[in-house]
């Protein structure tokens, strides 16, 4: 998602020059890409130097013409005080989606327009409906409304939250408000384009009057000191009200008085440098995530009454965790393990539509799915890259060609011709060129599409770390002994600290149940005879070094024992190859990879690229994890035919169970199960409407390409370390360069201790696991490598956790043996007699 920039101003104030001359130096000087959208449509490429021309980007919708045509009807009706307030609305509401548009298409890192329709509408309201020229009572009373009264129209705008009653009375004309609300809703632009700051340049009436007449055009009778003067009062109060409905400082004023615009251009791009790169704001709650803070948390967790308490911190109870904040609840989240311990950190690390789905006619699912992956593309960028896949196609075996066409439309169609690109179908040598090492013989060439790629650890924790921001408390090691009902409803939970043995309760008004594959456990703690609704399916995945098998994309294939499709997920310099799907009868907080598993993938692989055979010791990791599948028909015998649609459950006592459901899908699932819990609690008009849709998980992701410029240019030996904090990390990233510039000695100081300092501090990390498996820690380290890393930062870690070196050594041992359990090859009775065992296989001490 691109940093949207928004220059406001009353007429004279220069914001066309000044939006121009801003693009350029912006772009010149951070080598980004920057568009804008005002006078014309442009965009400079600053690493390339180039400007593709305002007729390139202005023909390229129509949305941008329309923009463009009511522009010129405003101001050939300028002296109309009827028709120009309602041209320059329609103006500003294409301009507005006409900047959608070029970032969807061009994605470029900064966007800047000179003006925006919400922001707008509320500063010329009074020149619109009562101009000080003609009503000088009229535009008193005005200027006298109260700021919340503007918060609560821009709110009644953006979100639709119904109009209080002081507001109706002191804005009679709300009604028109009400018709631009719908405008928006007719054109796709509500919530669309909201700045993520403006900059209003301040002059006085006078001044400006000044700059007018020396344009040498035609005055328009809105260009008067009485109005300028209402304009500018307005829109300082609006820019107050736009702060207070944010919940933070998002305009800033600069006055452009007794300066060319080269020295107003320069100033803006010092402050916007300074709001890019300056040190992430870390909310008081963010501070204290920590180990060291866990007591604090578990006593206000017991103090305090709660609309919400969520069971379970994996993916799905982390977006409800985030949804049910923003929206303004009252909300805890507790996990029995570790956060994304389960089945949210061991899946295929995909954001996908799920094209096998339709083969099964699950075009909801289909078509939901697409739609989250687009928006997660546009939008979380930071964390969701584009993934090319590629699907060889066979004469004589799998799906035909033409059966794929129609497959593939179906699978745009679904997704609203959104993805981030089209489908392609490919002569067998373009697809030989993608993949080397498939089979040639009987190809008939691939298609190649477009899904996505996600980090789930990095994506759960940035999720859970967004509540936080917005007001909630999360704690991992909390496991829920029992549930609290009064009057046959429910009230609270019980729960016990499974690191220091305490018992705790939590009082709260709704309970949702976001557990996964312990679903049934937790249902059983209401009523211990009822039926099972979820079974387990275990898929396993494999990791390889890119080198060791010869395919340059993602690949699938189906596997010649039983037609099932499997991936080779190509990354950097690693391969992620699953996943099997198997029923498991094991317990849930079991997930071990068996040797079954193994053998199943190894040997589809190598039937499949037989000119390529793999061993087991080129696998460099492995793991496991388990499905929660809601079963309806309990005669299902495959998993792969068992649905991903999730279903929510309210119990009588009104317990949400949530069940189901996938990683791509989270926050749809979310949203639903927030808008049904407050119709629960009675009182949807005291809560915000869900935003997830429009706010990016995590801190601003533009600074990936503008917040690490200045410390590239300090540290150009770390560039790609440098890159890929920001990556994960967003603007936060700047508080690990902070600590490491920090560093006394830099010639012993490490980024990656300055990362485990940031994790440590801000994320909960409780145990080495946690930091090795989902904070830090990467899929391509080998299981040796994850152990000479603790090594290596063992004394920054102790101080972080405040460990001794006994204890550090006692929880080392427990993370080897985690290792030994989850992420090594299973060891087998006959390797065992032989003594033909791997030391990877054993775990020996490293």
């Amino acid at each position: 998602m691109s940093f949207h920039i928004c220059i406001l101003g009353i007429d004279g104030s220069g914001k066309s020059t000044i939006t121009k001359k801003l693009s350029a130096t912006l772009a010149s000087e951070t080598k980004i890409m920057v568009a804008t959208a005002g006078e014309s449509l442009r965009m400079v490429d600053g690493k390339i130097h180039s400007i593709r021309s305002d007729h390139q980007l202005s023909t390229f919708s129509i949305t941008a013409r329309l923009a463009h045509y009511f522009k010129m009807k405003a101001k050939h009706h300028a002296d109309n005080r009827k028709l120009y307030p309602l041209f320059k609305l329609l103006h500003m509401a294409f301009q507005d989606k006409a900047a959608c548009q070029i970032e969807t298409r061009y994605t470029p890192d900064v966007v800047i327009s000179d003006g925006n329709l919400l922001l707008c509408t509320l500063g010329r309201a009074a020149n619109y409906l009562q101009p000080a020229s003609e009503s000088k009572t009229s535009a008193d009373t005005f200027e006298s409304e109260t700021t919340e009264n503007f918060k609560a129209i821009l709110a009644y705008l953006a979100e639709g939250n119904p109009l209080p009653m002081q507001t109706k009375q002191a804005f009679p004309d709300y009604k028109k408000a009400g018709l631009i609300r719908k405008m928006l809703s007719l054109f796709g632009i509500r919530k669309m384009l909201l700045p993520d700051l403006v900059i209003f340049l301040d002059v006085d009436a006078h001044t400006a009057m000044a700059r007018i007449h020396n344009r040498g055009q035609k005055i328009d009778k809105h260009e008067n000191i009485e109005d300028l003067n209402q304009a500018r009062e307005m829109y300082l109060k609006t820019l107050s009200a736009y702060n207070l409905f944010q919940g933070r400082n998002m305009s800033h004023t600069v006055s452009t008085v007794d300066l060319n615009p080269e020295q107003v251009v320069q100033k803006i791009k010092d402050l916007l440098m300074d709001e890019l790169i300056a040190e992430s704001d870390l909310s008081e709650n963010l501070e204290k995530f920590n180990v060291q803070n866990r007591q604090l948390l578990l006593k206000k967790l017991s103090n305090e009454q709660f609309d919400l308490v969520i069971i379970g911190g994996g993916v799905t109870g982390a977006s409800v965790f985030r949804d049910a904040a923003m929206r303004g609840l009252k909300v805890a989240l507790v996990e029995a393990n570790d956060f994304s311990w389960g089945t949210s950190s061991r899946s295929s690390k995909l954001i996908h539509g799920g094209l096998r789905y339709l083969k099964q006619f699950k075009c909801r699912l289909t078509r939901e799915a697409c739609q989250e992956r687009n928006l997660h593309i546009r939008l979380n960028h930071r964390l969701v890259e584009p993934l090319p896949f590629l699907l060889p196609i066979y004469k004589n075996s799998g799906d035909k060609k033409w059966f794929l066409r129609i497959g593939m439309f179906l699978y745009e169609l679904l997704s609203g011709f959104q993805n981030y690109k089209r489908h392609q179908f490919l002569a067998p040598k373009q697809t030989l060129a993608l993949a080397p090492g498939i089979p040639c013989d009987n190809l008939a060439g691939g298609c190649y599409y477009y899904d996505a790629s996600v980090d789930d650890n990095r994506w759960t924790v940035e999720i859970i770390k967004d509540g936080i921001r917005n007001g909630g408390i999360a704690l991992n090691y909390c496991r829920v002994q029992s549930l609290q009902t009064e009057n046959g409803k429910i009230a609270g939970i019980h729960f016990e600290d499974m690191l220091n043995s305490g018992n705790y309760s939590v009082r709260a008004r709704t309970i949702v149940n976001a557990t996964g594959v312990w679903m049934d456990s937790v249902r059983r703690l209401e009523n211990s005879t009822l039926t099972s609704r979820i079974r387990l399916s275990r898929g396993t995945h494999l990791v390889f070094n890119a080198v060791d098998i010869p395919i340059h994309v993602t690949t699938a294939f189906a596997s010649p024992i039983d037609g099932r499709p499997i991936y080779l997920i190509k990354y950097d310099d690693y391969i992620l190859f699953g996943t099997n799907d198997r029923w498991a009868e094991n317990s849930p907080s079991e997930p071990v990879p068996s040797m079954d598993d193994v053998d199943y993938l190894l040997t589809s692989l190598n039937m499949y690229m037989s000119d390529s055979p793999l061993s087991k010791d080129k696998i460099r990791f492995i793991y496991s994890g388990f499905r929660p599948l809601v079963l309806d028909d309990s005669t299902a015998t495959d998993p792969s035919d068992v649905c991903r649609e999730d279903t929510i459950e309210i119990s009588a006592s009104g317990v949400i169970h949530i069940m189901g459901g996938k990683l791509t899908t989270a926050r749809k699932i979310a949203e639903r199960v927030v808008d049904v819990l407050i119709k629960q609690l009675g009182n949807e008009n005291n809560f915000r409407k869900c935003k997830t849709d429009v706010i990016q998980i995590g801190p601003a992701d533009h600074d990936k390409n503008i917040g690490s410029t200045a410390w590239i240019e300090q540290y150009p030996q770390l560039e790609q370390q440098i890159i890929r904090l920001y990556k994960r990390y967003g603007t936060d990233a700047h508080v690990i360069c902070k600590m490491f510039d920090a560093s006394a000695n830099k010639s012993t100081a490490s980024l990656t201790h300055a990362e485990i300092r940031y994790v440590c501090r801000h994320e909960m990390v409780c145990t080495l696991t946690d930091l090795m498996e989902r904070r830090i820690g990467y899929l391509a380290w080998t299981v040796e490598q994850r152990l000479n890393k603790l090594y290596e930062s063992n004394e920054v870690i102790q101080s972080e956790l405040g460990l001794d070196q006994d204890e550090f050594e006692l929880q080392l041992e427990e993370y080897r043996n985690y290792l030994e359990k989850y992420h090594s090859l299973p060891v087998t009775q006959q390797e065992i007699i032989t003594g033909n065992v791997q030391d990877t296989q054993l775990l020996q001490a490293a």
